[in-house]
C-alpha cells in the first residue's frame, strides 16, 4: 500500500505497508504494528510488473483517472502482487474510488 504519492515523491523516498489478511482474532501474536483496513470500491488496473512499466503508470496516474472517468476516495492506492513459476509477472494497482 503506497504511503506516499510517487508522483511527488522521489522513488527512493517512497514509503508502503504490506497487507497482510488474517482473522480478527489471531492478531495478537504479531510483533509488527497493525491497523484496520477499510476495504471498499477501487478501480482495478493490472500491468506487467517492471520497473518501467510501473513508473510509467504512476506518471501517467491523472491520465488514467481523467480517461476514466474515476471519482478518486481519500484512500491509499493499493500495488498487488501474485508470483505464479512460468507465468509472466502482472501486478494490480487498485485505485480507490467512489
Amino acid at each position: 500500500m503506497a504511503l506516499d504519492n510517487p508522483q511527488k515523491t522521489l522513488p527512493e523516498k517512497c514509503r508502503y505497508d504490506l497487507i497482510l489478511c488474517t482473522a480478527k482474532q489471531n492478531t495478537s501474536h504479531f510483533e509488527v504494528k497493525g491497523r484496520q483496513f477499510k476495504g471498499g470500491k477501487y478501480a482495478v488496473f493490472t500491468i506487467p510488473h517492471t520497473t518501467k512499466e510501473v513508473q510509467q503508470f504512476w506518471s501517467n496516474l491523472d491520465m488514467h483517472i481523467n480517461v476514466n472517468k474515476l471519482s478518486l476516495r481519500n484512500q491509499p492506492i493499493i500495488e498487488r502482487f501474485k508470483e505464479e513459476k512460468g507465468v509472466d509477472k502482472f501486478c494490480d494497482v487498485l485505485i480507490p474510488i467512489q
